[in-house]
């Protein structure tokens, strides 16, 4: 696990070229402390910042293997298997590394059948010296990051992370309207329209191969649901057996492997099976909050009991936040990021840093096995929708409702507005924080006229147009598109920080294969989520743990800035004269926002509190980054 930096084409003289390319990498240097490393030569440079895991002694890199040099960050778990087939074949190696064996692999199948054979999380640099080609890749589901930039024609940077192409010195730091309103649709930016104009994210799954006819970029993944085959063993069992030996594959290393255990089935789960099968000394890690409604830390700590792991709780507190760390870990996403989960997640990596290299995390069970409450509630909404006058009566009887239950009934008054509405505008309405219509309330009115277009937000890209149901849209829209612009993202950046390698055994490759092949029925059967995952998890977990109501990992925001220090700084970040915000916001409406904020009011009909404070964040987030890097709108 490391950070890669480079540039193919490049105009430069060696001594301006040198320079540059360690300043790039110096960048992220937080990304590998155990060292650097720099190859060169006319036209082409690969940096690299190492943290040990795999073959300490013998896996420096750039690494030179024959005719190809190699910049590499990530893990191949199935490297030794590779290594044996590709020894019969004749290729030889010089270390104990996984590194060694990606260009081999690419030589021996070409660059899309070699990606596939891969089983793990990659992003890497592999230049050819006899060609003078350059190959970008990136795992199948994004777990690794890749953003470069074309500098001038033919010639281009690249990095792990966009801080060392923005502090390049090379780019104009103009901001891509598109992705600057997909931020505040979504709270995100997608591959498709990243938030940088100059500045492009390689998308999962696929290679770019770099020549002297520019660049090419090819897919060489891509998820999708399958038909279900008869299988001779029934789902329960290969689900174990499938989880089993991913979890297997996700251990191999050569320093010691700890697991962060949240009360959820996925990372609870995967601790029971770790425990049991491989590592019965494994080493957790619980967030604890002191604040009830968000603590998990008693339930945790059943699990670690159960599996007599050597377990650690970190107590975070609910009103801990402070400007000097907010700042600190927004800056670290290059660009607004609309997670405020980033908050504790960076929190808890940090702390888990002190004590372990690599870490096991359940990120991706939801995604794989229907995991998320919208994914029920969105095919609830697709029956209701076939009933006649279904929208008035869930608005009827959200409004009644409202008097004794304000949440509850604004969920239905939601409902009664949106349900018969297509499959891709529940998805819509699913997943946005600032619809398109409210635009003009927000924006300035000169803005949006020079900006707004012919806009179409990028999430519908990824909305799959086959025959699939609503619940079956959802689950893939996102998982080809808020995996990675989210959920990956913010723990990659957040781990990474602290030079933590964080691993995701839901998200291997067969586990993969397997969820595609599974029927929704079996993913959320009458109304129960994760209802296959769930139903192993009774061979494993209590059942008080399996079936709690679902807490997402989290702290409230509102909380979290409740302190003084805390709510000057939003009120002079968001409010200041010299808000580079105000520029495209009107002004009314920021006073607006932050006053109910303040007092604790909605906005208007239908915002729950997590989207007022959701929206609080989204814009700090936005005015941060855009006044860290002194950029154009």
């Amino acid at each position: 696990m490391c950070g890669i930096t480079g540039y193919w084409g490049l105009n430069y003289t060696k001594p301006d070229a040198t320079d540059l390319l360690h300043r790039m990498t110096n960048c992220i240097a937080h990304r590998g402390p155990d060292g650097d490393g720099y190859w060169q030569e006319d036209g082409v440079g690969l940096g690299h910042r190492r943290l040990s895991i795999i073959d300490l002694e013998g896996g420096n890199q750039p690494m030179i293997w024959g005719k190809y040099v190699l910049a590499f960050n990530g893990e191949i778990y199935n490297y030794q298997n590779l290594k044996t087939e590709l020894e019969q074949k004749g290729y030889g190696f010089n270390t104990n590394s996984d590194t060694e064996v990606i260009p081999a692999l690419l030589e021996a199948y070409g660059p899309a059948q070699g990606l596939n054979r891969l089983r793990g999380m990659f992003a890497f640099a592999l230049y050819n010296t006899e060609d003078k080609t350059l190959i970008l890749a990136r795992d199948y589901v994004g777990i690794k990051p890749l953003y470069f930039s074309e500098i001038n024609k033919g010639e281009y940077i690249f990095s792990s992370e966009q801080k060392s192409l923005l502090a390049s010195g090379l780019l104009n730091k103009y901001v891509n309207h598109t992705g600057l309103f997909d931020f505040f649709i979504t709270g995100l930016t997608f591959s498709t329209n990243p938030f940088w104009s100059e500045i492009r994210e390689l998308p999962p799954g696929t290679w770019a191969i770099l020549n002297q006819n520019g660049i090419a970029i090819k897919k060489f993944w891509q998820w999708k649901f399958e038909q279900q085959k008869q299988q001779k063993t029934q789902p329960l069992d290969r689900l174990d057996a499938t989880l089993k030996e991913s979890a297997r594959h996700h251990l191999v290393s050569d320093v010691p492997v700890a697991s962060f255990l949240a009360v959820g089935v996925d990372s609870s789960i995967l601790v029971a099976l770790i425990s049991k099968h491989f590592l019965p000394d494994l080493r957790t890690f619980t967030v604890g909050f002191d604040e009830a409604a968000y603590n998990e830390a008693p339930y945790a700590q059943m699990v670690a009991e159960r599996y007599s792991t050597r377990h650690h709780e970190i107590t975070m507190a609910s009103q801990g936040g402070s400007p000097e760390l907010f700042q600190k870990i927004l800056m670290q996403y290059d660009q607004p990021f609309g997670d405020s989960s980033c908050l504790p997640t960076y929190q808890i990596c940090r702390e888990m840093s002190k004590h372990s290299k690599v870490v096991i995390s359940g990120d991706g069970g939801d995604e794989m096995f229907g995991g998320y409450e919208r994914y029920s509630r969105i095919g609830k909404l697709a029956v209701l929708g076939n009933i006649p006058l279904a929208n008035s009566l869930l608005y009827q009887l959200g409004s009644v409702l409202s008097y004794f239950q304000p949440e509850r009934g604004r969920q239905l008054k939601k409902a009664g507005q949106i349900v018969g509405q297509s499959p891709d505008n529940l998805i819509m309405d699913t997943l946005t924080y600032f619809p398109l219509t409210e635009f003009a309330d927000i924006f300035r009115k000169d803005f949006l006229d020079h900006a707004l277009g012919n806009y179409r937000c990028s999430l519908l890209d990824y909305i799959p147009e086959n025959g699939l149901n609503s619940t079956e849209k959802l689950i893939q829209t996102e998982i080809e598109a808020l995996l990675h612009a989210d959920y990956l993202k913010k723990v990659d950046i957040a781990s990474m920080a602290h030079a933590l390698e964080v691993r995701t055994p839901f998200l291997d490759k067969e586990v993969f294969k397997f969820s595609a092949s599974l029927p929704v029925n079996q993913k959320i059967y009458k109304g129960e989520t994760k209802y296959l995952l769930k139903k192993l998890a009774e061979k494993y977990l209590p059942r008080e743990i399996i079936y709690r109501s679902k807490q997402g990992f989290g702290i409230p925001f509102d909380k979290w800035v409740a302190n003084p220090s805390m709510q000057t700084f939003i009120r002079e970040t968001l409010l200041s004269e010299k808000a580079r915000i105000s520029t495209f916001i009107q002004r009314k409406y920021l006073e607006h926002l932050h006053h109910c904020f303040e007092k604790g009011q909605a906005i208007k009909a239908g915002i729950s509190r997590y989207q007022l404070y959701q929206r609080i964040f989204m814009l700090l987030s936005l005015e941060l980054t855009l006044n860290h890097w002194k950029a154009d709108v």
